[in-house]
């Protein structure tokens, strides 16, 4: 089995190096070929080559425009090699340690595995009250436009099937945060099994979007969303 991992960085040099050698400490103990590619998303400050710098035979770097999460997302996953493909947020709020509950997932019969921050209710309430209003409520708002069931759709820990991805990466528009929601409702669209996995988090600096601010652009984004996935839902 061959894991492909993708790693979205925009001006992360800071943190980037650690991250990378974090990740390929937890898959070198899985006992499997594997990938690390980390997909700089237009930075600025250095990131790709303080990657690069790390000299780990593992690793790849994939440099494009700043074009957003999502389309970094894509770019990495299309270029992926292995038979799991998936993607980790390179500031490690979740921890990487959870890679191989994940891996567990599929090779248990389910074709994607993905995080949730809110399946474990003691975990959820240490993170900090704004972060998890916004959770909440996003949340909330997914279920009810997009008719899902699941607790949590940006978690920022997925893991797919080669089978199960490659059908719905060419078709997914978002180039923002919300890819996550979108190729997760393609899949189940395409009758995929997908496993929600309860995750911890760790602090990590705080985001510059403002929830409040934010939210009428969230709303017309879903809808958006809902209108291009009609059939799906």
């Amino acid at each position: 089995m061959r894991l492909s991992l993708v790693l979205p960085a925009f001006n992360e040099v800071a943190i980037a190096a650690g991250s990378v050698r974090a990740v390929d400490d937890v898959l070198a103990g899985l006992e499997c070929e594997y990938e690390i590619i980390v997909v700089d998303d237009g930075s600025e400050d250095g990131t790709a080559e303080a990657v690069e710098a790390i000299g780990l035979p593992s690793v790849r770097v994939v440099r494009r425009p700043h074009r957003g999460k999502g389309a970094a997302l894509s770019t990495g996953l299309s270029e992926a090699t292995g038979k799991y493909i998936g993607f980790l947020d390179i500031d490690l709020e979740i921890s990487a340690d959870y890679l191989p509950e994940f891996v567990d997932a599929l090779n248990g019969g389910y074709d994607v595995a993905i995080g949730s921050k809110v399946l474990d209710p003691v975990e959820s309430r240490k993170r900090p009250l704004n972060k998890r209003l916004a959770t909440a409520g996003y949340n909330w708002l997914v279920r009810r436009l997009l008719k899902t069931s699941f607790r949590d759709h940006q978690a920022g820990l997925k893991l797919f099937r080669r089978e199960a991805l490659s059908p719905v990466i060419g078709l997914v528009e978002s180039p923002g945060w919300l890819w996550d929601t979108e190729v997760l409702i393609r899949c189940v669209g395409n009758n995929c099994r997908v496993k929600e996995i309860a995750v911890a988090t760790r602090p990590v600096r705080a985001g510059h979007v403002s929830v409040v601010s934010s939210s009428l652009v969230v709303l017309r984004q879903l809808v958006r969303l809902r209108k291009s996935l009609n059939g799906l839902i």
